[in-house]
């Protein structure tokens, strides 16, 4: 038995049983060689793990991984939008002589947890928020 698999550019049949993990990333430019991106990760089920503790295993390395970081924003959503459950945090950090920032929100859905990271050079913080609150702004899941 297969099901239908939608992406941006084609749909194909897959075998039942199959975790979406898949991650897509997308790219608009800032002049002329800066960019802004969005990565959307999908994560699998919560198991035994509260969000607080999911969050909390996948960033707290970020300190030592990320050069001169320095945590902007680290708060909890819950039920505020849409009856979901969002974790914040945005950052500072540096590579070479540039500073970047990224705005991440753990979105918590029935189980499964989606990942939006917004990136550009830290100057560029105004539109990562932007492209942030579009991306929740219009954020509406499948129930198939």
């Amino acid at each position: 038995m297969t099901r239908k698999f939608h992406m941006d550019d084609c749909v194909i049949a897959i075998p039942d049983g199959a975790r979406d993990f898949s991650m897509h990333m997308l790219e608009w430019p800032i002049g002329d060689a800066e960019r802004l991106s969005l990565v959307v990760q999908r994560g699998g089920p919560l198991g035994t793990a509260t969000p607080e503790e999911l969050v909390a295993r996948e960033t707290k390395n970020y300190a030592t991984v990320f050069e001169g970081f320095r945590m902007e924003r680290d708060d909890v959503e819950d039920g505020a939008w849409e009856g979901l459950v969002l974790h914040h945090k945005a950052f500072r950090w540096k590579k070479d002589a540039d500073v970047f920032y990224n705005h991440q929100v753990y979105v918590f859905e029935g189980g499964r947890v989606i990942l939006f990271t917004a990136s550009s050079m830290a100057r560029h913080r105004a539109e990562v928020e932007r492209l942030i609150e579009t991306v929740l702004a219009e954020l509406r899941f499948r129930d198939d």
